[in-house]
């Protein structure tokens, strides 16, 4: 059983009394996954590689007030999404990194691989990444609309060329282009 959240007067703020008049409540199968996901080691691999690279990037320490306040003022203009995007972070509760953001400032060779339609790493950033990065090659998925590609999306075309990558160290001639 978890906790609903919301008191008996029907507010789910933070601090107050939320302890004492909780019900308790069985989640459904759905949400019994995603809370194990959320809540437990279950999605560790994915989620705590992203979060170290979201977090160790930027200080992001605003206050817990200030996620509570973005939650309510998205509310209205969004109210299903707007208080997942504001809501706080792991990186309010992380040291501040330890040093400077990393700066491209060298060309070594590298192979870029991105979708079209990733929702994370939007593809015009893929673009610009490789216009400032000119020994870099472009693996582009076409028609793709997920992040993870590599080992994950299950494309033949671009673990087939990702792996000739690593297997010899060696770029393509060129950018390359496989369809989703």
């Amino acid at each position: 059983m978890i906790s609903s959240g919301v008191s008996a007067s029907g507010a789910s703020g933070l601090g107050g009394e939320l302890g004492r008049d909780r019900e308790p409540v069985e989640p459904s199968e759905a949400l019994a996954g995603q809370l194990e996901f959320l809540l437990t080691g279950a999605g560790s691999a994915s989620s705590s590689q992203m979060t170290a690279i979201v977090c160790g990037d930027v200080a992001e320490r605003r206050g817990v007030g200030s996620y509570w306040r973005a939650v309510e003022v998205s509310r209205e203009r969004f109210p299903l999404a707007g208080p997942l995007a504001n809501n706080i972070t792991p990186c309010e509760f992380w040291d501040r990194p330890a040093e400077a953001p990393t700066v491209l400032d060298n060309d070594v060779p590298a192979l870029l691989v991105n979708a079209t339609g990733d929702p994370r790493t939007l593809y015009d950033g893929a673009e610009a990444m490789r216009e400032q990065w000119p020994n870099s090659r472009l693996l582009t998925a076409e028609g793709a609309r997920r992040h993870g590609l590599y080992g994950e999306y299950g494309n033949a075309c671009v673990d087939g060329r990702v792996n000739a990558y690593l297997r010899t160290g060696r770029l393509p001639a060129h950018d390359l282009t496989c369809e989703a």
